[in-house]
């Protein structure tokens, strides 16, 4: 083999391998960040992990009374 062949072997090699490690490094980085989320790391370093206190209870909501001036009918004369 000659020396030209030989070098663009290993020059394509080299090429594959950073084209591969250019493609690889975001979706590692993507798992590790969803991993963090999930877990609850990254949603407590951001603020939006659970309050110290419980939020208070909403009360019912209240009955209404009926007013003495709508229960009466009054009578057809």
């Amino acid at each position: 083999m000659s020396s030209k062949a030989v070098e663009s072997e290993a020059g394509a090699a080299k090429g594959g391998k950073r084209k591969l490690l250019m493609l690889a490094a975001p979706v590692v980085l993507a798992v590790i960040g969803a991993g963090l989320w999930f877990s609850g790391i990254v949603p407590k370093l951001l603020g939006k992990g659970r309050t110290s206190t419980p939020p208070p209870k909403a009360r019912p909501p209240r009955r209404m009374r009926r007013s003495s001036s709508t229960c009466r009918r009054s009578s057809p004369t």
